[in-house]
């Protein structure tokens, strides 16, 4: 399906993006969900300098990880023009050294005739992936994300939740209906649960119509923790709905 030692461009439509991507790892059922490291989704805001060291990432990378563009399309074009041009550059290198990487580019149809990206890569081509079932890639997320191990008498986070799954999202279309409450409750239990260890809950506000990737990073690099301390802690994604 996917081609070592050169990119594959996968075209899929929009509301397909994430799981296409989902779709590229999960046919290796004993692989763990894709680190941050090999996954950029890109933006209007994506820079030269974040494409190119992915890029680099990517094609010199020689431990067999996929790793995957997304969102392509969405690539200012003088950002594209120039990530076509690094890329070049870096897959001479590459095949020089004989480097048989793994990198896949996915692309939104919508976007596809406007995009420097995939007008570069067409040659690259790949048919589309087929989409799993709905239950089948919750069924995969609910095993990934599922977190059971305890470390001495510390129990993580992922325990106050009834599946002991990390993430868990609680949706509404109104206000004032227990979100909030769900959450100060969970944060009670993880006190409980942990009793004589200091917990605590962050809570990152996604308020704005578009979301500022970088300032969410940014968020959660503040709070990694020192080498060597374990705390175990709620993160609070607090989303807005719009009518």
């Amino acid at each position: 399906m996917f081609c070592s030692g050169q990119p594959n461009l996968i075209i899929c439509p929009q509301g397909n993006i994430l799981n296409t991507v989902l779709s590229v790892y999960s046919h290796e059922a004993d692989q763990p969900l894709p680190q941050s490291d090999e996954v950029l989704v890109c933006s209007q805001h994506t820079t030269i300098d974040q494409l190119d060291i992915f890029w680099r990432r990517a094609l010199f990378d020689t431990s067999d990880r996929v790793y995957c563009l997304v969102n392509a399309d969405l690539l200012d074009y003088d950002v594209s023009d120039k990530g076509e041009r690094r890329l070049e550059k870096h897959m001479e290198k590459a095949t020089v050294l004989g480097n048989q990487y793994k990198l896949v580019v996915v692309c939104s149809q919508e976007n596809e005739l406007r995009s420097r990206i995939v007008a570069a890569l067409d040659r690259f081509r790949r048919p589309p992936l087929p989409m799993g079932r709905k239950q089948d890639i919750r069924k995969y997320l609910q095993v990934k994300l599922k977190v059971e191990k305890i470390k001495g008498n510390l129990k993580p986070a992922s325990h106050v939740d009834f599946d002991h799954s990390s993430v868990r999202v609680v949706k509404s279309w109104r206000a004032g209906v227990g979100k909030t409450l769900h959450m100060q409750r969970q944060l009670e239990d993880l006190r409980v649960l942990n009793s004589g260890i200091q917990t605590e809950v962050i809570t990152i506000p996604l308020h704005e119509k578009v979301i500022d990737l970088d300032a969410v990073m940014e968020i959660f690099l503040q709070s990694i923790l020192q080498p060597g301390h374990i705390q175990p802690r709620l993160f609070h994604i607090d989303i807005s709905h719009e009518k």
